[in-house]
């Protein structure tokens, strides 16, 4: 018996560490897939500007060197004799320029609106939290040593966008404010027999055109609350 138990113990130690180690893998692949897909360079601050402002980040909030860094989190570990539960959690932070340089993207499509209630006024923005962090979840179970099943997901971090402002005319401050917008991000569910690549590369593109952008859109009463200027 106690050979049965310690067979089985072995086994079960082996599986955990394999796919854990499977999991870390992912892990270190994910930074340079998202490297890729913004070529390998950190988006730089828009050169030509419809609006005129200057923008600058909070004394806790710089971007950093790397486009991304990812950190694997296994958690929830119930490794029993017939049943293995894992929660892998692949979380992702992206460099803030990342968001940063979306903002200003759709700040500079709103000219139309915004350079008639400036009035040759200048704004001058400050950047204190973007939302920039997103994790892939595997919540995996192990019956019997065979069968598996993978509930996978994707989750942003529902962190908002706080945007803080001075309208400035002739080097003064006439008006100020501080805004808080809500991201309302949801989780993503990654289809049968979908890549973690595929996935991760669905959500950088609706990162690119909607997190941001939605939440400063004109479209939006937000968008208005972030630039209440008369």
């Amino acid at each position: 018996m106690k050979k049965i138990y310690s067979a089985s113990f072995y086994l079960v130690t082996a599986v955990l560490a394999i796919t854990i180690f499977s999991g870390c893998h992912i892990s270190q692949k994910m930074g340079k897939h998202i490297a890729g897909l913004y070529g390998n360079e950190v988006p730089g601050s828009i050169k030509k500007q419809t609006v005129p402002y200057k923008l600058s980040y909070a004394n806790n909030f710089e971007p950093a060197a790397a486009i991304s860094k990812t950190v694997q989190k296994t958690s929830k570990v119930l490794p029993l004799i017939v049943y293995i539960s894992l929660d892998y959690r692949h979380t992702t932070t992206l460099n803030p320029a990342i968001a940063v340089s979306n903002f200003e993207k759709a700040l500079n499509k709103q000219s139309a609106m915004l350079l008639p209630k400036l009035a040759g006024r200048q704004l001058q923005l400050t950047i204190e939290q973007v939302p920039n962090s997103f994790s892939l979840i595997d919540k995996s179970s192990i019956i019997l040593l065979f069968i598996t099943t993978h509930n996978l997901y994707m989750e942003g971090d529902h962190k908002d966008l706080v945007v803080s402002y001075n309208l400035m005319q002739d080097g003064v401050a006439v008006k100020q404010n501080k805004i808080t917008v809500t991201n309302t991000e949801e989780k993503t569910g990654i289809r049968f027999l979908q890549s973690w690549r595929s996935a991760i590369s669905e959500y950088m593109s609706s990162y690119d055109d909607n997190v941001i952008p939605t939440i400063t859109s004109l479209n939006s009463e937000k968008f208005y609350g972030i630039m209440p200027i008369s």
